[in-house]
């Protein structure tokens, strides 16, 4: 049964373990998240695997996640900052690599 992504209900059936709901929620925000991702990465495959951490630390932490705007800003903002973090993971390496330290 679709639910409406930005009502409690749908909330309360994702913390409570629903994979209908996850499944819901996957399939409606994927596309847009990996093309958001990929515009701040400029990798598709990059793009595409910071989305699936994304969606499995929001299945992880489903119980205890608080949103306190809707959903679609959560996944955004959370998207946002993986790839940041993704970005600065990649730039602390290529620091490494000029070094000649890269294969440590």
């Amino acid at each position: 049964m679709l639910r409406n992504i930005n009502s409690k209900e749908f909330l309360d059936s994702l913390r409570s373990g629903s994979e209908e709901s996850f499944t819901q929620l996957f399939n409606t925000f994927n596309t847009d998240l990996c093309s958001y991702a990929y515009r701040i990465l400029g990798d598709h495959n990059e793009a595409k695997e910071i989305v699936h951490i994304t969606f499995c630390k929001i299945w992880d932490n489903r119980r205890s996640i608080e949103i306190n705007e809707s959903l679609k800003a959560y996944l955004y903002k959370s998207v946002y900052n993986n790839c940041i973090s993704q970005l600065r993971k990649k730039r602390q390496y290529s620091k490494y690599v000029e070094l000649g330290l890269g294969d440590l």
